[in-house]
């Protein structure tokens, strides 16, 4: 791999990680209090949640993962160090992959600009980017499973990608155990193909047994102690896909526009794949079975989607909701993205078609139908004549007419696809050494960003401040960079006692590692310990009341519900939970003759309510 390759690729890796960088918001609201119990046995020994995950579950490896290096790099020194290796590990075998499809430099390079910047569906709540740009599980094993693909794709090994498949299924069992057997089932389809001599079967033997040393590190514990008799599958299927999380599992509640993009993005990449298959695989056997190993594993993702409907709308199973299915659209992204890079530097097509799905479907729709019919290669034919102001016409007005939220992101993207033309020298400005001269201006560029919130709220205006607060990155807990939340923290650290208890609103799970206390509930920090699931659903329902919707909807609407909720209920959760303390928003409608005498503490945002225990005759 050409070094200064790798070098602006480590670059554009650093900027995106500095980008919007968080810690402990999204999913890590519910994973640093167990990373932070792990590190300290003393912290917050009467919490429900952490509590759950001191018997084993999907968590555990991870946990004690992150303390372990947390222990030496401090957990902030930590999360953003792992956060930039995984994004470059990612990137690095995005490239390989591309490079061993393509044997083009350009088309590699474009391949890890798509996997951090190009904007992607949000189907089943995946990201907007293929790469995650929040430390997870998730982005953490996410290349270990990139490795895998590459060395099963370009070295025909079966061992090592299901050694490393493997090691992701410790930290993210879900991704880990569905990746090796979408691997096997490509290596059985392309053995059977192509023979055994060039996939033989004793080396898929040795790579099950591999397969099952590590399925029984997470399985065995799981079935042992996780898994209860008090819990139904209807009652699971219920919980997990239905009440807490629709936005993962159930297809029918799926947003229509996520299904629309989807189609069209996936359409523009299925479009792409089958020019390169048409056209391609006359030229090598290699790329035959390239090509053949990719249409097996898709197949094997549409057929898991279709049983993740049947299988948890349909007909209810426990096994295909565990299992989470949809969630593999992430490798559908990665591939797309290998694939729209290829097609977009052989077709020189103006990359700006990238911003949105359905200017991207149409583009490739319209240059497939170009080859079709110009068997000449024309270079002035209509299509690409007229790319640039086509596309740029159809891109204002798509973002026009379809909001997109994350509007930092699509700028980013045209940033660092800017960056990537001037690198490849697609478009000129320098005459000598502009791919060097590009490299130190991102640096330069990569640097600002960093520093940038340690001299935004001394040295700049309030107004380019909150500007720039959007996209600098947040090294500490994010909530610290919140005023109210970090007064409210701590009050509660230096002003209430370390066996406190707080009910809390169900969308406030910071507490704990703000504050460092217990609470009763929330809705994000959801256990996966049966009798304790059935526990948290017992608890939302007594806490907050009913409610119709599902999902993060039903988080709003039980916070909406919490800001009427009286002192006597309050009480009542004392009695049942053993709070001592509830925060409440400082808008919310209550009962003041009874509460305003026991506030404690209040600000702008918050006020914190000390329940006296009553007795009940």
């Amino acid at each position: 791999m050409n070094t200064k390759h790798l070098i602006f690729i480590a670059i554009v890796c650093l900027f995106v990680t500095l980008l919007k960088y968080e810690l402990g918001e999204s999913d890590q609201l519910s994973q640093m209090p167990l990373i932070i119990k792990e590190m300290n046995s003393n912290f917050i020994p009467n919490d429900f949640f952490v509590e759950a995950n001191e018997t084993f579950g999907p968590r555990f490896y991870y946990s004690k993962f992150m303390a372990a290096g947390s222990f030496v790099f401090s957990i902030q020194g930590w999360f953003f160090l792992l956060s930039f290796v995984c994004c470059f590990l990612s990137a690095y075998f995005t490239y390989r992959t591309a490079q061993y499809f393509f044997k083009n430099e350009t088309a590699s390079l474009l391949s890890v600009i798509f996997l951090v910047a190009l904007p992607t569906p949000t189907l089943a709540e995946s990201t907007f980017t293929t790469y995650e740009g929040i430390l997870t599980p998730s982005a953490l094993v996410f290349p270990f499973l990139l490795a895998a693909f590459y060395y099963f794709f370009e070295k025909k090994w079966i061992v090592l990608p299901l050694v490393l498949t493997g090691i992701a299924s410790l930290f993210q069992v879900l991704y880990g155990l569905t990746t090796s057997l979408l691997i096997l089932w490509a290596y059985f389809g392309s053995s059977f193909k192509y023979g055994r001599n060039a996939y033989p079967i004793g080396r898929a033997l040795l790579g099950i047994l591999v397969l099952i040393l590590f399925a029984s590190a997470n399985l065995l514990p799981y079935f042992m102690t996780t898994v209860s008799e008090k819990m139904t599958t209807e009652e699971f299927v219920r919980i997990v896909a239905y009440f807490r999380n629709p936005h993962h599992y159930a297809a029918s509640e799926f947003p229509l526009i996520s299904w629309v993009l989807s189609l069209f993005f996936f359409g523009a990449s299925g479009l792409a794949l089958y020019f390169f298959y048409k056209k391609e695989t006359n030229e090598t056997a290699q790329s035959k079975h390239f090509y053949l190993q990719i249409i097996l594993v898709t197949l094997a993702i549409l057929g898991a989607f279709v049983g993740g409907y049947l299988f948890v709308e349909v007909i209810p199973t426990r096994i295909w909701t565990t299992a989470q299915t949809f969630r593999y659209v992430i490798l559908l992204k990665w591939f797309s993205c290998i694939i729209l890079a290829g097609w977009l530097v052989k077709q020189k097509w103006d990359l700006l078609s990238t911003i949105h799905p359905i200017a991207l479907f149409f583009a490739t729709l319209t240059a497939f139908f170009n080859i079709k019919n110009n068997r000449t290669g024309n270079s002035k034919s209509f299509a690409i004549k007229y790319s640039t102001p086509i596309l740029l016409i159809t891109t204002v007005i798509l973002l026009v007419i379809v909001a997109i939220e994350e509007d930092i992101l699509v700028l980013t993207g045209l940033f660092l696809i800017f960056a990537f033309l001037l690198y490849s020298q697609n478009i000129s400005i320098f005459k000598k050494n502009q791919p060097q001269i590009i490299t130190i201006g991102m640096l330069i560029v990569t640097l600002g960003l960093a520093i940038t919130p340690l001299i935004s709220q001394r040295f700049l205006p309030n107004k380019l401040d909150n500007l720039l607060a959007k996209v600098y990155p947040k090294y500490d807990f994010a909530y610290r960079y919140d005023a109210e939340l970090t007064e409210l923290a701590n009050f509660i650290t230096t002003k209430t006692p370390e066996d406190a208890i707080f009910i809390t609103p169900p969308d406030l799970p910071q507490i704990r590692f703000a504050a460092n206390r217990a609470i009763v509930i929330d809705f994000k920090s959801f256990p996966y310990q049966d009798e304790y699931m059935l526990n948290w659903r017992e608890r939302m329902r007594f806490c907050y009341g009913e409610t119709d919707l599902l999902g993060f909807e039903a988080q709003k609407d039980l916070a909406e519900k919490f800001k009427f909720v009286s002192y006597k209920h309050l009480q009542a959760i004392q009695r049942k939970y053993g709070a001592t303390y509830a925060i409440l928003d400082t808008r919310e409608v209550v009962d003041k003759n009874t509460i305003f005498e026991n506030v404690i503490f209040e600000n702008d945002l918050y006020r914190v309510i000390e329940i006296i225990p009553t007795s009940v005759n």
